[in-house]
């Protein structure tokens, strides 16, 4: 089945649309080999500020600046995350718009990049539920993974980019939430005046794995 809008990678790399019903042949974002035709089931984003962090709910001692950097798509629409500066500081962005079933499974995604910071934490739900992982934007590795996830995946999306994603099974609560990290396995802590990264393309989506893009 073919989305309303699709998206897959080109050759050169690049996140492009497709428009409704055109078949996506997709390639690896690194290397730029043929994966072939792209064909998934329907999926939708159930996130309504996929690409406009500073439209969250929920901001605490982090800083966003709107269209900071190149996204994967080639337009200038990624935005930083920047924690304040100093000790047992706890950033976070979240958004607060979508009240999951406790008994469904959700994908969240995101797409991220290293900055003068290159650790990132994605959650499924407040931090304490444990559906959450911490991702390394610099190697590409997940780090410590919370009791009630599902699954995390790190994938390259080109240019220094990561798809990063957790699977779980939906809890009580409606965060889905990211706080940029100083470490492995912590949530808070002391920052630099510079430190920040980058993100792009939330999604949440039902089922136990992200599909490509959909941003609305």
């Amino acid at each position: 089945l073919f989305r309303s809008i699709g998206h897959c990678h080109a050759a050169d790399g690049q996140l492009i649309a497709r428009p409704p019903g055109a078949p996506r042949f997709d390639h690896d974002p690194v290397t730029g080999a043929v994966r072939g035709l792209l064909v998934e089931a329907a999926a939708t984003n159930l996130l309504a500020w996929p690409t406009q962090f500073e439209q969250f709910a929920a901001i605490n001692l982090c800083a966003v600046t709107p269209d900071a950097a190149t996204a994967p798509d080639g337009s200038a629409t990624a935005d930083r995350l920047a924690p304040d500066a100093g000790d047992d500081v706890y950033p976070f962005v979240a958004d607060t718009g979508f009240v999951k079933d406790p008994a469904a499974t959700y994908t969240l995604s995101l797409y991220a990049k290293a900055d003068t910071l290159r650790w990132l934490v994605l959650s499924g739900d407040l931090f304490g539920a444990g559906r959450l992982a911490w991702f390394d934007l610099t190697d590409g590795v997940i780090g410590v993974g919370g009791p009630n996830l599902i699954a995390a995946t790190i994938a390259p999306a080109g240019n220094g980019w990561w798809r990063l994603a957790v699977t779980f099974t939906g809890g009580a609560s409606e965060y889905c939430a990211i706080t940029p990290a100083p470490a492995m396995g912590t949530l808070g802590g002391s920052y630099a005046a510079d430190a920040g990264l980058y993100v792009w393309g939330l999604m949440l989506e039902t089922g136990d794995r992200a599909t490509s893009l959909a941003l609305g």
